[in-house]
């Protein structure tokens, strides 16, 4: 071992004195040496490829190829992904370039022709044959035969060239900026010149001996072409034909995109723009869907024009550098004012990158703009929610049963109904006698619902025909008759300019929600106050007076699915059960309806109502007034509506009421008092017990242990029945107590106790149980037999409170 390790050094210096001999020999020859029929091969690991000998002399240009082709590919995929499976855009351009750019992706066009270096020589390399150096042939005949390894080395290099110059020319389309085309390009330069920077690190000896020895071959192999004759001056030639063609191409291909980025044919289709809740209501009338133009655009950039409404326009303004939202003239030109909403400072051309708007003045309008735009080539249905299918036009065409750009409303619902009447508005008309809206379709597609900015319109279909919709910032219910849809739809479309020719009696709180469902609204009471800021136009700078009470509306559609009701996008689309609970089959029917075809609607329990069960027959609140002799009351109660919760008149027809008596000292000692609330299928009653039948089982019973205060038939209203009075008690025995006004107690003060002490308090001299409650009705039973004394009354249930008499 000892003697062999001076040997191998002495073996590597003698190799390497003949290599440092060989290359000056070979600096000398080369000078010489190639001729009109021969050219040294090109230096690169494509043809360190070629002049291997062994398996191991294989693996490292084979590497270096397959790096190459592996960042090569993983760059184009990672480029094309977002818009290679679209065919408007399959290359993934920017909507729109400034012109600083587009010259750019000119001049770099030009540029990559050099990087396509490997293409080319591998088209000129790739026919001809290959022998050692001073081969000097006299014809064809006598040339080395054609290797296949040098066809696989060229095939190598070719392909390396091509996926450089189709990279290069996706980072060149899809650069937006100077610096980031430029940047981009280098690196991509970079990649494409590994080959040679490989050989060059081989061939100075910095990848090892063997490596250095792989690349010296290279230079004792020349190609040859007696045919041809390429490799002489014609091999100039060939090499501009080829290059001038590759960048013919590219600029062709570029003034393709180029043309299509003029045209705005990758800008969004349509643009929803959401106005939130600002000190500036007018404001709301942007909101809707803002279509792109065909005819008009503004600084290279382009213009969508509101559909519906006030016309709308949503454009890039150069002077702000702010997408902007305002308003076009008559003459066509753009106003702007107080309103006007931007987004923050941005050069794009593309409003998909815009998310938040905000007014004029820097104040935060919780507003948005968002592109309709879906994919038809994403491969699923996720692009409309899986609720539709996006089509060729790059919108959603939705199922039955949801709306919206991408389908994400459920519904529209076939019938609204309000829970209550308010009275109080300032309509011109007669109250409407039908709590219910139906749904409002197009004339001239009957199945398909009238749309105003994008959510649905209802009509009652009687006397006095109000209409409900969505003005872009609230729900509104207008009044005045229209023949059709179009009469509608030129009313609504004219009717923002003013503050009062909306017509509006009733309006929701301010919201962006698909449907009027649980809203609070409220009666309008006045019109609302211009800040003149507009000699023309008298802008609103307020929604008007607004009254106390408000109402909501329930849709009356329902539904048998078995779908976790969280997930179906609207309450109460299940029917409810005695219990509160929602019932999943069963009692959810199908019905003919004139307006719809074929609705769904609950079938109720008796007493339940509402469009999904959800009004309980006795609903309410009952307070306690207790008087110990001082004049000084003990109030209890009164917040608690769960109090008589399970009084439905079906399973449970009696609750006494406290759950413990009152007590109360009297001349003859003291005694007790209860009341039993009884209801059932005719009527709602209210019963006292005498001194010794405190107790459920004797208070729900209408004997001489218990004698009947009140009662009222359930089929004297198509509505609910208000019960808004007071029962008064006194320390008299033989008292059994008498009606009162809901505020007939004489407490000069009063103090508020938690109700489980109530029971704790007495004996009394004076006990005032105040009820807030609402019973349902029921039609009259002809086969009932109960006689029940007839009231006179709908919204109130009393008797004549001042007579104070006793209900027999």
């Amino acid at each position: 071992s000892a003697a062999a390790e001076p040997a191998n050094k002495e073996d590597e210096r003698k190799m390497e004195i003949d290599l440092e001999k060989d290359d000056s020999e070979r600096s000398s020859e080369c000078e010489n040496d190639e001729s009109e029929h021969n050219m040294e091969i090109p230096k690169d690991s494509f043809s360190m490829f070629y002049t291997a000998k062994c398996v191991p002399e294989h693996f490292l240009p084979v590497c270096i190829f397959l790096l190459q082709m592996t960042t090569l590919t993983l760059i184009g995929y990672n480029l094309l992904k977002e818009g290679g499976l679209s065919n408007r855009n399959p290359m993934n351009a920017p909507v729109g370039v400034p012109l600083t750019v587009t010259i750019s992706q000119y001049i770099a066009c030009f540029v990559s022709v050099f990087t396509s270096e490997d293409l080319v020589t591998g088209m000129l390399y790739i026919g001809s044959r290959v022998g050692p150096k001073g081969y000097s042939p006299l014809n064809n005949d006598e040339l080395p035969p054609t290797s296949f390894k040098w066809k696989m080395s060229n095939i190598m290099r070719m392909f390396e060239g091509a996926a450089v110059i189709v990279v290069s020319f996706i980072f060149i389309v899809q650069s937006s900026t100077v610096i980031d085309l430029f940047l981009n390009f280098a690196g991509v330069t970079f990649v494409a010149s590994l080959d040679d920077i490989i050989f060059k690190l081989a061939d100075n000896g910095f990848l090892g001996r063997k490596a250095r020895k792989l690349a010296k071959r290279i230079s004792d192999c020349r190609a040859y072409d007696h045919s041809q004759g390429w490799m002489g001056k014609r091999r100039l030639t060939f090499r501009f034909i080829f290059f001038t063609a590759i960048a013919v191409a590219l600029w062709v291909g570029l003034s393709f995109v180029v043309h299509d980025q003029y045209n705005r044919k990758f800008a969004c289709r349509s643009v929803t723009v959401t106005v939130g809740d600002t000190k500036h209501p007018w404001s709301r009338h942007y909101s809707g869907t803002y279509t792109l133009s065909k005819t008009r655009s503004h600084e290279m950039r382009a213009v969508y024009v509101k559909d519906q409404g006030m016309k709308g326009v949503v454009y890039y303004s150069v002077t702000t550098k702010r997408w902007t939202v305002g308003e076009l003239a008559e003459d066509g030109t753009i106003m702007l004012s107080a309103w006007t909403f931007m987004s923050e400072k941005t050069e794009t051309f593309d409003i998909r990158e815009v998310t938040d708007l905000q007014l004029w003045t820097g104040e935060n309008a919780h507003s948005e703009a968002q592109c309709n735009d879906c994919n038809p080539f994403d491969g699923s249905d996720e692009t409309c929610l899986l609720h539709g299918s996006c089509g060729e036009d790059y919108t959603c065409t939705c199922d039955e049963d949801h709306f919206g750009p991408f389908c994400q409303h459920e519904g529209p619902c076939t019938e609204m109904i309000m829970d209550k009447f308010v009275e109080g508005s300032r309509s011109t008309s007669s109250n409407s006698s039908s709590r219910s809206f139906d749904l409002l379709y197009d004339d001239h597609h009957k199945k398909k619902p009238f749309m105003w900015l994008g959510f649905p319109v209802y009509r009652q279909n009687q006397s006095p025909f109000w209409h409900m919709a969505f003005d872009g910032g609230y729900w509104i219910i207008i009044e005045g008759q229209y023949t059709d849809t179009e009469d509608l739809l030129k009313h609504l479309g004219q009717s923002y300019r003013t503050t009062t020719n909306f017509d509006v009696i009733y309006i929701s709180e301010h919201s962006s929600a698909s449907s009027p469902e649980d809203l609070e609204f409220r009666a309008r009471l006045t019109d609302s106050e211009g800040d003149g800021w507009d000699d023309d136009v008298n802008y609103p700078s307020s929604i008007g007076r607004l009254g106390e009470e408000e109402f909501h509306f329930n849709c009356a559609d329902c539904s048998n699915s078995t779908i976790n009701i969280d997930t179906t996008g609207r309450a109460g689309t299940f029917c409810l059960d005695s219990n509160g609970k929602a019932r999943e089959t069963g009692v959810c029917e199908e019905l003919p309806s004139d307006h719809h075809g074929t609705v769904n609607r609950c079938k109720c329990d008796p007493g339940f109502m509402g469009p999904h069960c959800q009004i309980r027959p006795l609903e309410g609140k009952v307070k306690l007034q207790l008087d110990l002799g001082s004049g000084y009351c003990t109030a209890c109660g009164g917040t608690n509506e769960w109090s008589f919760w399970g009084l439905d008149g079906i399973k449970t027809t009696c609750i006494p009421y406290p759950r413990e008596p009152l007590s109360f000292i009297g001349t003859n000692g003291t005694f007790f008092r209860q009341l039993g609330l009884n209801l059932n299928r005719s009527h709602f009653s209210m019963l006292v017990s005498s001194d010794d039948a405190a107790g459920e089982s004797n208070v729900c019973n209408a004997t001489i242990a218990a004698k009947e205060i009140y009662a009222i038939r359930r089929n004297i209203s198509e509505d609910r029945i208000n019960l808004e009075f007071s029962i008064h008690l006194n320390k008299t025995s033989s008292f059994f107590g008498e009606i009162a006004e809901p505020e007939g107690f004489e407490c000069k003060v009063t103090t508020n106790v938690h109700p489980s002490v109530c029971s704790s308090i007495g004996p009394l001299q004076h006990a005032w149980i105040q009820l807030d409650m609402q019973v349902t009705p029921i039609a009259h039973d002809p086969n009932s037999k109960t006689q029940m004394p007839t009231q006179n009354t709908n919204d109130n249930a009393n008797d004549d409170l001042n007579s104070k008499t006793q209900m027999p």
